[in-house]
């Protein structure tokens, strides 16, 4: 197993651990919960010498893209266009220049390929995996790969019990949602979409450093998850990232999952806004629980000709069990938080010392 795919395992690893904890559940998919609670972080854009009509076709725009405080370093940038990544780790990075034109902040907006990606993750897709091909070649082989192994992937997994009751509960969707993963191909030659290939290279640090066909899973609201590189591209990498997203939601705060977010232009919460039934906030781990019953599932019968009372929010898997089993004691819940930690703890130290010696 190469370094990476350690790296990629235990990440994944640890979120399944996590979420099978009964503690703090939360029984919304991890490509849901991200889509509907997790904004785009901003990228900024630099234009020297400055210029009001850039700025103004910008504006018009909604995509995660603003005006940038300050030049990138070097600070003595040439003149024309300069794309800066989000800032993480106490960086600025500068990932992309070009002329300052408005044809050149088109690019950086939108391309075909983020377009599809668009269409495909507002369609409810769990996840849309981006295929760049080598840099000298096409690798058929390992695209047709990645569709049969998501085609595979549509067909035997499936939605966990806590998430078809939650929205059963709510009464928020029938039938429940198919699982369904796209994939899109891109050429490394591309003149269309070299914005997007920095953004993607530039999403790990080493990446720049591969000339192999790469494959992105990308999911929420345009987050990427990680890369898997050329022998990477396997049935059991593409099923383990699949069956993450499509698994309870572990940790709801963003910065603490792994991912970088991509540049595209699209109003999410106006499209999220139209399909939540209500716009009350939802508290995580709730999810759907506060978002009313608008929509039946199923014929409805003459119990449900009455009005439904909201449900109150879900605080443990007694409110999701069919059974009525006794919500777990304080001590319980303290003790199986305890040994989680633990077991954390040793399984990180494990990992560290394995890659330590590779």
């Amino acid at each position: 197993m190469t370094r990476r795919s350690l790296q990629h395992s235990a990440l994944i690893g640890f979120a399944l651990l996590a979420a099978a904890t009964p503690t703090y559940p939360c029984d919304i998919p991890v490509f849901r919960y991200a889509q509907e609670r997790w904004p785009l972080a901003p990228y900024e854009l630099y234009c020297n010498p400055e210029s009001t009509e850039l700025t103004q076709v910008l504006l018009q725009h909604q995509a995660n893209l603003q005006p940038a405080p300050a030049p990138p370093e070097p600070a003595d940038a040439p003149p024309g266009l300069h794309l800066i990544r989000p800032y993480a780790n106490g960086n600025r990075e500068l990932i992309w220049s070009g002329d300052p034109s408005t044809t050149s902040l088109q690019s950086i907006l939108n391309s075909p390929a983020r377009t599809r990606i668009l269409e495909y993750l507002a369609d409810d897709f769990v996840a849309v995996w981006i295929f760049l091909d080598p840099e000298t070649t096409q690798d058929d082989a390992g695209f047709q790969l990645l569709e049969n192994n998501l085609r595979a992937m549509e067909s035997t997994l499936q939605w966990h019990r806590e998430y078809l009751d939650l929205l059963k509960k709510n009464r928020l969707l029938a039938p429940p949602p198919d699982i369904r993963f796209a994939a899109v191909r891109i050429s490394r030659s591309d003149p269309n979409e070299q914005v997007l290939i920095r953004q993607l290279l530039t999403s790990e640090w080493d990446l720049a450093e591969a000339k192999g066909a790469i494959a992105f899973p990308v999911y929420g609201r345009g987050r990427v998850l990680y890369a898997l590189v050329g022998t990477g591209i396997s049935g059991r990498n593409i099923a383990e990232a699949c069956a993450f997203l499509v698994g309870p939601c572990a940790c709801t705060i963003k910065d603490d999952n792994p991912g970088v977010d991509l540049l595209l232009d699209f109003d999410w919460d106006d499209h999220i806004s139209e399909l939540l039934m209500t716009a009350e906030e939802i508290a995580p781990p709730a999810g759907f629980a506060n978002l009313g019953d608008t929509l039946a599932w199923g014929p409805p019968t003459d119990a449900e000709s009455e009005p439904v009372p909201v449900a109150p929010p879900l605080t443990n898997e007694a409110d999701v069990s069919t059974d009525a089993a006794p919500a777990p004691s304080t001590i319980q819940r303290s003790a199986l938080l305890t040994m989680t930690v633990a077991l954390l703890v040793v399984l990180t130290a494990s990992v560290w010392l394995l890659l330590r010696k590779r």
